[in-house]
């Protein structure tokens, strides 16, 4: 009996240790509170061609993990065998789970990173903060603030200035910076500020994307691509700027732009909310940051750096089994990613098809992905034999088609064209004067004119003249139809 006390007062002492145990941990590391991150998209849902792995079309995300204020968040994340487990692609009509799944620096092959960094060298960059420097020389200490980490043969860097004048052929003539000298050297070549300058932002944001999507079609690969845009103040065109600068409409223009790009974006403005319009800022990129003073402006320049350093990547097949029956179909995908502490969810991504034709592949898929795909058998697609066969059925079905088109309705529409020429009697003459057979070609027998007979009593019939009528006699016994050539004064 005292031996089981003793046991029982044991089991109480450790479950009550247990349970400090537990508090302290709590009171020390609160635990992550998943409603407090959110997975925000990276870039555009891109479809992607895995053969020889399968000939199911893929489709490749990426995204980063933000919190409330849309700055990356470290938090604890399943292992890298079981990352592609722990995450639900939402689809609509199904839940996939993908079959490759990395996190930046943890890629065994590490993409390429592209960044383009337009600054404001308007007038106003020259008015001086709290500590005295001028806001174009805090946007400079950022802007080196972006390059520390740089990886030579992996990152890529152009540093371009905008204000109102010669605009567009500054940011297309952006030279990426291959190593981080080369970088700092085109941030001491930005020229400074002049007060005469206006502020053509939306144009700015224009052509910068389109510079970075020619850089994407340039380059092979998947590489992890972000616009940077710096500036102090609103968008700002007056009468002796570059001709054809975007106005008011540029926000709605650059918008939808930006929206079907993919691209990163983000805009970054010094100053306050009464100088900058930040509800354009927010229609022009995809993630949007108001900073007063320089510290705030370096530590976003880091956060730009972690966001294009640390993605989620996830790549999962298609609902559909071939290209051909995503013709038309518009995706909303959504994904959430499980882990630990809780479900981190992100927010609604749009593919769409063109709606004829089959649509086309945005790129391959990495070797990682090929591997993880190929361990899996289940998802190869080797018994697929619909998506082979309904190609030869659709083309025997169009020239099936065609050969009815060609050869049965015009038989239906015009049916006295197919009837055939009805055989004529050799033997019964057409006209009076002819007796026994047609002379073949057409000839005219006894030298009368052809569909004329000769005058009653044999004798030739009179030269026609001009006021000649031409009477149709009644039909013969024999049938024949005789046209008699007579003058009025022969009735």
């Amino acid at each position: 009996m005292k031996h089981q006390e003793h046991e029982q007062e044991t089991k109480r002492r450790a479950s009550l240790w247990c349970w400090a145990v537990a508090v302290a941990a709590v009171l020390v590391c609160p635990p992550v509170s998943p409603a407090q991150y959110k997975l925000e998209f990276a870039d555009k849902m891109r479809m992607v061609n895995c053969d020889p792995a399968t000939n199911v079309p893929c489709f490749r995300l990426k995204a980063n993990i933000v919190d409330a204020e849309g700055a990356p968040a470290a938090i604890p994340l399943p292992d890298t065998t079981l990352l592609a487990k722990s995450i639900n692609i939402h689809t609509g009509r199904k839940e996939i789970v993908p079959f490759y799944a990395s996190v930046g620096e943890l890629n065994v092959k590490k993409s390429s990173r592209v960044a383009l960094i337009v600054i404001d060298t308007s007038g106003s960059m020259l008015q001086r903060m709290p500590s005295g420097q001028t806001r174009f020389d805090a946007a400079k200490v950022a802007t080196s603030r972006f390059l520390d980490g740089f990886e030579a043969g992996l990152d890529q860097v152009a540093i371009v200035p905008f204000e109102s004048h010669q605009v567009a052929p500054r940011i297309r003539a952006a030279q990426f910076a291959t190593t981080v000298e080369q970088a700092r050297q085109q941030i001491e070549a930005l020229p400074p500020p002049e007060t005469r300058n206006n502020t053509a932002l939306y144009s700015a944001v224009d052509n910068s994307l389109d510079v970075l999507l020619q850089k994407m079609a340039n380059d092979a690969g998947s590489a992890e691509v972000m616009l940077i845009v710096m500036t102090d103040g609103k968008n700002d065109v007056q009468s002796g700027d570059d001709p054809g600068l975007l106005g008011p409409e540029g926000t709605d223009i650059v918008g939808g732009k930006v929206a079907a790009a993919g691209v990163q974006v983000i805009a970054v403005g010094l100053g306050n909310s009464s100088s900058i319009d930040l509800p354009a800022l927010q229609r022009i990129s995809t993630r949007s940051y108001l900073v007063s003073d320089e510290e705030s402006l370096s530590r976003v320049f880091s956060f730009a750096r972690e966001l294009l350093l640390n993605r989620l990547q996830v790549t999962f097949q298609s609902p559909e089994q071939d290209r051909a029956s995503l013709g038309g179909q518009t995706l909303r995908v959504s994904m959430t990613l499980t882990g630990a502490s809780g479900s981190i969810e992100s927010n609604e991504t749009v593919w769409s098809s063109p709606q004829m034709g089959l649509p086309l592949f945005e790129g391959d898929c990495e070797p990682a992905e090929l591997k993880a795909l190929l361990a899996d058998p289940t998802l190869r697609g080797e018994s697929n034999w619909w998506a082979v066969i309904r190609p030869m059925l659709v083309f025997l079905g169009i020239g099936a088609l065609i050969m009815i088109l060609w050869f049965w309705i015009p038989r239906l529409v015009w049916p006295e064209q197919y009837i055939g020429n009805v055989p004529v009697v050799a033997s019964r003459g057409r006209w009076a004067s002819q007796a026994g057979t047609q002379p073949s070609g057409g000839g005219r027998p006894g030298g009368a004119p052809a569909g004329f007979s000769a005058k009653a009593g044999g004798g030739a019939s009179a030269a026609r003249r001009p006021g000649d009528e031409t009477i149709v006699q009644p039909r013969a016994p024999s049938g024949r139809t005789r046209l008699g050539n007579r003058s009025r004064e022969d009735y």
